[in-house]
């Protein structure tokens, strides 16, 4: 299934399974709202294809289930993590992510247990309740998410987060 940027989308739930694929393709903001769970299994696989290559296109997922990525994962061709946000309501309590597919973006989710593991990476920031990376998943923080301390987190710089504090392990 292919699907263009530049839309609202409402769906009962997300399933790609089984080796489906869904392409979002093209520029603009591509918003899903998931009344349900979202589930990606097997070799299923969610990519994100700018058209033209320097098109800029966003995909927000808006889940108020659960959601549960596997297999190939979500595919960010962007490679900005500011292009895949994955943002969970007070009903989402599990976000879990596992296979070999490299994610690329954010994940809000502060009702949830957000589980990262597999033997890929993990590029951007996750929030959840708790966040646990597992396996040989490495992480590594996008810093073009991060404003100045001056930009607000609403405002249209692009880079919704504002960094206080870290600890280097």
């Amino acid at each position: 299934m292919i699907v263009s940027g530049s839309q609202d989308m409402s769906v009962t739930q997300l399933d790609v399974i089984y080796g489906g694929k869904l392409t979002i393709m093209g520029s603009g903001t591509l918003r899903i709202y998931v009344q349900g769970t979202t589930t990606v299994s097997g070799s299923g696989s969610i990519e994100i294809v700018p058209s033209p290559s320097t098109a800029d296109l966003k995909v927000e997922i808006y889940a108020n289930g659960n959601v549960d990525i596997q297999g190939s994962g979500m595919i960010n061709d962007t490679y900005r993590a500011v292009n895949c946000a994955i943002w969970g309501t007070e009903n989402c309590t599990d976000v879990s992510m596992t296979g070999n597919a490299a994610y690329i973006g954010t994940i809000y989710a502060p009702y949830a247990a957000v589980n990262l593991t597999g033997s890929s990476s993990a590029t951007g920031v996750f929030l959840g309740a708790a966040v646990t990376f597992g396996g040989n998943t490495p992480y590594h923080i996008d810093e073009s998410l991060i404003g100045t301390s001056s930009s607000s987190p609403s405002s249209s710089s692009g880079k919704p987060y504002k960094l206080v504090s870290w600890v280097e392990l």
